[in-house]
């Protein structure tokens, strides 16, 4: 089978291709609206200081929630399992093939083999020379909180279509109930803050709100116009490969995420579809749960679970 040092030299290369194709893209400027629609941030110098002060109180909001998340290192009793799996992988150089609780060699379980968080920590950990704990419980928090809410900014700007008063008002309202939200150990919240660095925050945190934010861009950019004669914009099946790429990343994160997943694309993909009078939105749609569908039928049929 393969090695960690296998899937760390196949990753870092096609992680070079695709780092030198996105900076050629910018650097000779074949980008579109698309690419600034995604990854570009308001112009604070323009807006009003209600406002600034608005995204002030935000940052200081999410400067705590980092602070706290890398100060605490807050424990949990599935580090026993997967971040063992990790060092086992770091130090040993194998990849699911001995029991993490006693070292002894075992059968490869699918669902948590299908769940690749615990390698990339591995591969983390290696590149950087620093223990796996030490990538996953204070290295990554800081890194997932932060992405998570540029995820809820840009959900923020699809829904007040870049309106400057009110994505700082949103931000502010999330970090509120990311920090209040604790209503049961299960909750997304507790995950997010205490349990950062699992697959399963990743799922509730990352990969779901981001697949909102894509179908989000689908229905705007296949919605009709206000004369109802064109459609607003047909460049969207690049939304629709982008959200196939989110599907893989929850599959990534947590094998069984991956239906929650299909079931909620499901649902918002045809009342996008039925909405906009757009069946290539369905197709497209079908076609960005080809990963879950491949993962699900790899768990279901796969061997020992």
């Amino acid at each position: 089978g393969m090695t960690l040092t296998d899937v760390s030299d196949y990753f870092s290369i096609i992680m070079f291709c695709f780092s030198i194709a996105g900076f050629l893209l910018v650097v000779f400027g074949m980008v579109n609206r698309t690419f600034y629609e995604n990854y570009s941030f308001h112009n604070i110098k323009n807006i009003s200081i209600a406002n600034r002060l608005t995204w002030l109180f935000f940052m200081i909001l999410l400067g705590w929630q980092v602070f706290m998340a890398y100060y605490f290192n807050t424990p949990n009793g599935d580090d026993a399992y997967y971040l063992s799996v990790a060092n086992m992988a770091d130090k040993l150089d194998e990849l699911y093939i001995r029991s993490p609780y006693i070292g002894y060699l075992e059968g490869l379980h699918l669902r948590h083999a299908l769940s690749q968080f615990p390698i990339f920590y591995a591969f983390l950990a290696r590149g950087s020379h620093l223990h796996v704990a030490i990538v996953a419980h204070s290295i990554m928090p800081p890194v997932l909180i932060i992405v998570t809410y540029l995820i809820y900014y840009k959900i923020a700007s699809a829904l007040f279509n870049d309106d400057e008063s009110k994505v700082p008002i949103f931000m502010v309202l999330i970090s509120g109930v990311q920090i209040f939200g604790a209503s049961s150990e299960y909750a997304s919240e507790v995950f997010f803050l205490t349990r950062t660095w699992q697959g399963k925050s990743m799922i509730a945190n990352i990969a779901i709100p981001a697949s909102l934010l894509l179908m989000l861009r689908i229905s705007k950019r296949t919605q009709r116009s206000e004369t109802g004669v064109k459609y607003y914009d047909n460049r969207w099946m690049g939304y629709c490969f982008l959200l196939g790429l989110c599907n893989l990343v929850g599959g990534f994160a947590s094998s069984l995420g991956l239906l929650l997943l299909a079931m909620y694309e499901a649902i918002v993909i045809l009342t996008i579809s039925v909405r906009n009078k757009r069946l290539g939105v369905l197709i497209g749609g079908i076609l960005a749960n080809i990963p879950s569908a491949v993962y699900t039928l790899i768990y279901l049929f796969g061997g020992t679970r």
